[in-house]
C-alpha cells in the first residue's frame, strides 16, 4: 500500500488559538464522598451516530429517551469532533490521545495500531484496573491492534481463510454486548470490596449501514417512495432500537448499585452524512454531519452542564486519567487535559486548533485526500481544492469563503501544512487480512483494500477531485444493488455503462473483472483484461494482484484444456496457438502472485495460493520422475511457505492446523526420499 509519510504533530502549544466557552447548569447533584479506590469506568462508543439525531442534541421528537435521561445528569459537549470519520482511526485516536499522523492508523484495512502505541486500557491496566471490551464490528477485530491492554476482548467471531464464513459475522447486535457489560460489572461487584477497579468499553455498531432495524418503521407512502427520506427513517429507527438497549444497560447498572459511583463516557466514532453533505454515508469528507460527534461525560464529582468550546477525541485520554486519579500518560499527547476546566467552568480551557483528516478516497481510489483545521466557527478544508466555511453563519457548510489572501484561511492552512510535514515515528503494520476479512469489511460498507497508485504528489490539484469522482462511486454501488438481483448480465452491462464515465477507476475495473469471472470460462479472457487494467491503475494493491493471478491461472487451465482438445482433433495449428497463449497467461499468473506477496508478505490467501502451486509442482515432479534432490529442494520451498502461512493464521484455527498437518506430510516425504538414498547430495 502506498502511503505518504507524516511526522509527529507539533506540540499542543503550537496549535493555540482563542476560543470562547459557555456553561449552562442543568442541576447540581450532591457530591458523594471520595471513593476508597479508583472509580470504575465505562466508555460507550456508538458507531455512526449523528449528534443532531439525538434528543439530547435537539432532535424532536426524540428517538433516544434513555440517552436523553442519561445526558441530563452528565456534561454535554456541544462542539466535540472526531479526528477522522472512519471507525478504526477514530477509535485509535480516542484511546491513545494522538492524531492519526501520530498513531499511524489511517483507514480500516491495511493498518493496525502499532504495539508501540500506549492505549487507555494499557495505562489503566498498569494502574491496577481490570479491563474488558465488547465490540460490535469486525472493523475493531483484535487483528487491528485495539485489543492492547484488555484482559478480555469480545468481538464478532471470525476465522481467516474460511470461505464458508458468512459476511454477516462481521457485526454483532447491541443486546449481547449489553449482556456482556452487565456481566462484567456483576462479576466485579461479586469480587468484594477489595476488588480491582474495572474499565469496560462497549462499542455498538447498530446504526451503521446497512440500516436494518429489527422493527422496520411504518412509512407514509410519500416517504417510502423517496429513497433518501426512507433511508433516514430506517437510520433513525436503528437509533431508537439502540437506545432501548442503552436504557436496559443503564437500568441494569443502577440495579447493581454501581451507576451512581461510575464514570461514564458516551460518544460516537463519527457521524453519518445521509446525503446531507456530499456523500451517502461517511468517510470521504470532513463536514459536520460526519465529524461532529455527541460526547457525554458523567462523573459523580462533576456537575452536569453544557460545554460549547470545541474539543477533540484526542482530549479524552488525558482528561480521564486525572479524573480517575491514576496520574498522567507519561508521554507527549496531542490531546489536552481538560479536567480542571470541567471542574471549574470559570477557567478558560487551553487554546488550540483541532485537526481532521480523511484518506479514504486517496488510499482506496487515488483521489485527493481531505485534511482540515477547525478554529472557533471557522473550518478550513484542503483536498484538490481549498475551502473555508463559517460554521456559525453557514451551519450547513454550503458557502465556500476561501480566498487566497484571507488571513483566516492562511492561518489554518499553516496548521494543516504543519500536520503534513511531520512524520510519525511509527510505521503502520499491515494486518494479515484474508479475502474473507476483506469481504467482511465490504459487507460493512467499506472499500476493503486501500493502496493508491503512485507516490503522493506535492500539488494536490493533480489528484482527482473528491467532489467530481464520488458520485460515480456511489452510482456504482446503487447500480449494482439494483442490477445484481436481475442477474450477472444486467450487472455487467450496468457497470460497463458507468466505466464510460469513469474509465480510470481501479475498483470498477476490478468489480467488472470479478463479475466476468463469475460468468464462467467463456468470460475469462475479458475478466483477465479488466483485472489487468485495474492493476495498471492501482499497482500497489495486493488484492488486485491476487485477483489477477487467480484469473490468469484459471484461464491458463482453460487454455491447456483447449490445446489438448485441439491436438486430439488434429488441429495442430490451433493447439500451438492455445499453448502459446497458455504460457503467457501462466507467466502472468506467476508474476502477479509474486507481486501480491511483495506488496503484502503476510497476505494469507496469496500464501495459500503459492502453497497450492508449489504442491502441484511437487506432484508433477514426482510423476515425471525428476531427481529426488530436485524434489527435496522444492519441498523445502513449500515448507518455508507453510511456515509463513502458519505465522499469519490465528493460532489453533482449522486453517493453521491444516497447514501444520501439511508441514508434517512434507517432512515425511523428505525423510522418505532421503532414506531411499536419493535426496542427499
Amino acid at each position: 500500500m502506498v502511503r505518504f509519510p507524516l511526522r509527529p504533530l507539533a506540540s499542543a502549544a503550537a496549535l493555540l488559538f482563542p476560543v470562547a466557552i459557555a456553561l449552562a447548569h442543568v442541576f447540581r447533584p450532591p457530591r458523594p464522598s471520595a471513593p476508597s479506590r479508583p472509580r470504575d469506568l465505562l466508555v460507550i462508543t456508538l458507531d455512526t451516530t449523528r449528534r443532531d439525531y439525538l434528543g439530547c442534541y435537539g432532535r424532536t421528537p426524540s428517538p433516544t429517551p434513555a440517552l436523553d435521561a442519561f445526558a441530563a445528569g452528565a456534561i454535554r459537549f456541544d462542539q466535540a469532533f472526531t479526528t477522522a470519520p472512519i471507525t478504526l482511526p477514530a477509535h485509535a485516536s480516542l484511546f491513545t490521545g494522538l492524531y492519526p499522523a501520530r498513531h499511524g492508523v489511517r483507514y480500516n484495512s491495511g493498518f493496525r495500531l502499532p504495539d508501540e502505541a500506549v492505549t487507555l486500557a494499557e495505562l489503566l491496566h498498569d494502574a491496577g484496573y481490570a479491563t474488558a471490551a465488547s465490540v460490535g464490528s469486525f472493523v475493531l477485530d483484535p487483528i487491528f491492534g485495539l485489543a492492547q491492554g484488555f484482559e478480555r476482548y469480545r468481538a464478532p467471531d471470525r476465522e481467516l481463510s474460511r470461505p464458508d464464513a458468512p459476511a454477516a459475522e462481521a457485526e454483532r447486535p447491541a443486546a449481547p454486548i449489553v449482556d456482556e457489560v452487565l456481566a462484567e460489572f456483576a462479576a466485579a461487584a461479586a469480587a468484594g470490596p477489595d476488588r480491582r477497579p474495572l474499565f469496560c468499553w462497549a462499542h455498538f455498531y447498530d446504526p451503521h449501514l446497512p440500516y436494518a432495524p429489527q422493527r422496520p418503521p411504518l412509512l407514509a407512502p410519500e416517504v417510502a417512495a423517496d429513497r433518501r427520506r426512507s433511508e433516514k427513517a430506517y437510520y433513525e429507527q436503528e437509533l431508537r432500537e439502540l437506545d432501548e438497549q442503552l436504557g436496559r444497560l443503564f437500568r441494569g447498572l443502577e440495579a447493581q448499585g454501581v451507576l451512581e459511583q461510575l464514570v461514564v463516557v458516551v460518544t460516537a466514532d463519527h457521524g453519518e452524512s445521509l446525503h446531507d453533505a456530499h456523500e451517502a454515508a461517511h468517510g470521504f469528507f470532513l463536514f459536520d454531519p460526519t465529524v461532529q460527534v455527541p460526547l457525554l461525560l458523567r462523573h459523580p464529582e462533576l456537575a452536569p452542564g453544557v460545554r460549547t468550546t470545541p474539543i477533540s477525541h484526542v482530549d479524552l485520554l488525558p482528561t480521564l486519567l486525572p479524573l480517575l486519579a491514576v496520574g498522567a500518560a507519561g508521554a507527549p499527547l496531542d490531546g489536552l487535559d481538560l479536567a480542571p476546566w470541567l471542574a471549574d467552568a470559570t477557567l478558560a480551557p487551553p487554546e488550540r486548533a483541532l485537526l481532521l483528516e480523511s484518506q479514504y478516497g486517496w488510499l482506496n481510489f487515488g483521489w485527493a485526500p481531505q485534511f482540515g483545521a477547525l478554529q472557533d466557527e471557522w473550518k478550513y478544508l484542503r483536498s484538490a481544492r481549498e475551502e473555508l466555511f463559517d460554521r456559525a453563519a453557514d451551519p450547513r457548510e454550503r458557502e465556500n469563503r476561501f480566498a487566497p489572501n484571507d488571513p483566516r484561511a492562511a492561518a489554518l492552512r499553516r496548521r494543516v501544512d504543519d500536520y503534513l510535514a511531520r512524520e510519525s515515528d511509527w510505521s503502520s503494520i499491515s494486518g494479515a487480512l484474508s479475502d474473507e476479512d476483506r469481504r467482511r469489511l465490504e459487507s460493512l460498507g467499506y472499500a476493503a483494500d486501500g493502496g493508491a497508485a503512485g507516490a503522493f504528489p506535492t500539488d494536490w490539484s493533480e489528484l482527482p477531485d473528491l467532489y467530481e469522482r464520488l458520485p460515480s462511486y456511489e452510482r456504482m454501488h446503487e447500480t449494482l444493488a439494483a442490477a445484481l438481483p436481475k442477474g450477472l448480465d444486467a450487472a455487467i452491462a450496468a457497470l460497463r455503462a458507468i466505466l464510460v464515465d469513469e474509465p480510470r477507476s481501479a475498483p470498477m475495473h476490478w468489480r467488472l473483472g470479478t463479475l466476468l469471472m463469475a460468468k464462467g470460462p467463456e468470460s475469462f479472457a475479458e475478466a483477465e483484461a479488466e483485472l489487468a487494467q485495474a492493476v495498471v491503475l492501482d499497482p500497489g494493491s495486493a488484492r488486485l494482484q491476487l485477483e489477477l493471478a487467480r484469473c490468469a491461472e484459471a484461464r491458463a487451465k482453460q487454455l491447456r484444456e483447449q490445446a489438448s482438445r485441439a491436438r486430439a482433433a488434429g488441429e495442430l495449428e490451433e493447439a500451438r496457438g492455445h499453448a502459446a497463449t497458455e504460457r503467457k497467461t501462466a507467466a502472468l499468473a506467476e508474476a502477479a502472485l509474486a507481486r501480491a506477496l511483495e506488496i503484502d508478505p503476510r497476505y494469507p490467501d496469496a500464501l495459500a495460493l503459492l502453497q497450492r502451486r508449489l504442491a502441484a509442482r511437487v506432484d508433477r515432479q514426482l510423476q515425471q520422475g525428476e531427481p529426488a534432490a530436485k524434489v527435496v529442494a522444492l519441498l523445502g520451498e513449500l515448507d518455508a511457505v507453510l511456515v509463513r502461512l502458519i505465522d499469519v493464521l490465528p493460532a489453533g484455527s482449522p486453517p493453521a492446523a491444516a497447514a501444520a498437518a501439511d508441514r508434517a506430510r512434507v517432512a515425511a516425504m523428505v525423510a522418505k526420499l532421503r532414506e531411499a538414498g536419493a535426496g542427499g547430495k
